[in-house]
């Protein structure tokens, strides 16, 4: 199973892609995504979505999991990947602590369910319940910086 853990933010985004083979897990991939101060939200936002999908793309994820809210101690990582150092930046600890966290969460059965009906996990301690459905502002903010850029390309 391949999981794509993200640490969201419009400045640096951590993303770290792990591998679970049983109880085994490797790293196969993780970085940190940075967009110029100089550009607005949506020109950041648009090219956090092209660095994601190209993600999802190269490794082709059987889950994604995304971080509301997390503090780890990033040397825990390394142990558990059998790793000399984290992953650096912290962003892409973070990502990667995501990543495991969602591997080590998939119980058996739920992985070959198709995607519509696995169940979606909180991470954070905030949360009492899952994120609820329908859109949320990020996506209400994606949405309208891609409508933008689609109105941009017409015009030009």
């Amino acid at each position: 199973m391949i999981v794509l853990g993200i640490d969201p933010g419009t400045a640096a985004l951590g993303y770290g892609t792990v591998e679970r083979t049983g109880a085994r897990l490797r790293l196969v991939d993780a970085g940190c995504f940075e967009t110029p101060s100089t550009w607005g939200l949506p020109q950041r936002l648009l090219a956090i979505h092209r660095h994601v999908v190209e993600q999802i793309e190269l490794h082709r994820p059987d889950i994604v999991a995304v971080e509301r809210l997390f503090f780890s101690k990033n040397a825990q990582v390394a142990v558990l990947l059998n790793l000399e150092a984290p992953p650096r930046p912290d962003d892409a600890a973070d990502a990667v602590a995501i990543a495991i966290w969602a591997a080590n969460s998939e119980r058996d059965g739920v992985a070959g369910a198709a995607p519509a009906t696995r169940p979606v996990g909180a991470l954070d301690r905030s949360a009492v319940t899952p994120a609820a459905t329908g859109e949320s502002s990020f996506d209400r903010a994606v949405r309208e910086a891609l409508q933008r850029e689609r109105t941009a390309r017409k015009v030009s």
